[in-house]
C-alpha cells in the first residue's frame, strides 16, 4: 500500500531565486537527499512523494523558505546543513 502524498507550503515573500538557487540546485539537493519531487509553482512549494519523506522535506523546505523570506541566499550545502541540524 503506497502513502504518496502531495504537500503545498506557501513560499509567499520568498525570492524564488534565493529559495531554490541556481538551476533549481536547492530544490535537486532537496529532492535527493530526502527522496521526494520538489517544485516551486508560482508562491507554493510542492513536494510529492511518501509520506514520511514528504513530512521529513516539509520542515526543511519550511527552513528554506523562512531563510530566503529575510533575504538570505540559500545553497546546496545548506540543504545538507539544515537536514543534518534536525530541520528534517
Amino acid at each position: 500500500m503506497s502513502n504518496a502524498i502531495t504537500h503545498r507550503l506557501s513560499a509567499e515573500g520568498a525570492d524564488p531565486v534565493l529559495l531554490t538557487g541556481v538551476n533549481d540546485s536547492n530544490l535537486t539537493e532537496l529532492e535527493r537527499v530526502t527522496g521526494v519531487r520538489a517544485s516551486l509553482r508560482g508562491d507554493q512549494v510542492m513536494l510529492a512523494g511518501e509520506l514520511e519523506a514528504v513530512e521529513r522535506a516539509a520542515r526543511v523546505a519550511s527552513a528554506m523558505i523562512d531563510i530566503a523570506r529575510v533575504g538570505e541566499a540559500l545553497t546546496p550545502e545548506d540543504v545538507r546543513r539544515l537536514v543534518s541540524e534536525g530541520a528534517a
